[in-house]
């Protein structure tokens, strides 16, 4: 009988665990969510997305009927509701509402039949489409972005191991090369090139080649830049 009790006490802390993860996971939920009595269509319980998008507290949603909050939309209320009865569930984007600068808004209700003690409630779901929309495109945009992120990454690395294999390709040459850029500084000098100028390439890089090394004819003249 112990461990019987014990079990018991353990399914009971299991099943209200389980309710209280329930109610906060509604509570919290980022969509509009509301139960209601499909009978009577009185509002059973509403989150504070419901509340948002109302413009109403909590205690002006419960206790009124879903009806209120959608005073021209009884016909589709009632298919909504009697179709989640019978299937189960039902889903539609016919029930309208309007923003405060009197534009529809685009909603998607998602209704959910459940069973509690021989009592049938309905779970009401909301969906804002254009914000959907939104986050898609957001979503869409950071992927787009991430791809395009790897391909960089993989050109960097391509590009990285091109230029590691003309490293090892001009030190390994027997011939001396350097590079200048168009305003005549040294970008590299390769090994050959430092014995042959006798230079080392930290004494080069940086500096105006013609400066170092062309500055003067073979009789000591001068040996302009420009030629």
């Amino acid at each position: 009988m112990k461990d019987q009790s014990a079990n018991l006490n353990n399914s009971n802390d299991i099943w209200e665990l389980s309710t209280e993860i329930i109610r906060s996971t509604f509570d919290k939920s980022p969509d509009p969510s509301l139960i209601l009595d499909p009978l009577t269509g009185l509002i059973i319980k509403s989150n504070k997305a419901t509340s948002n998008l109302f413009n109403l507290p909590q205690s002006l949603i419960l206790g009124r009927t879903i009806g209120q909050l959608y005073p021209d939309e009884e016909g589709i209320l009632h298919l909504l509701t009697e179709e989640a009865l019978v299937k189960g569930y039902s889903r539609t984007r016919d029930l309208n509402l309007s923003n405060p600068d009197g534009k529809p808004r685009r909603l998607e209700h998602t209704a959910i039949a459940s069973t509690w003690h021989d009592r049938t409630c309905i779970q009401l779901s909301i969906i804002d489409l254009d914000a959907f929309n939104r986050r898609t495109m957001d979503n869409e945009a950071n992927r787009y972005h991430k791809e395009g992120l790897d391909e960089w990454k993989k050109a960097e690395r391509y590009f990285r191991e091109i230029e590691r294999e003309n490293q090892l390709i001009l030190a390994a040459a027997g011939e001396g090369i350097y590079g200048v850029n168009v305003d005549g500084i040294t970008t590299f000098v390769n090994p050959a090139a430092e014995v042959m100028l006798g230079f080392k390439a930290s004494e080069l890089v940086g500096k105006d080649m013609h400066t170092v090394i062309h500055h003067h004819k073979a009789d000591g003249t001068n040996y302009p830049h420009t030629d």
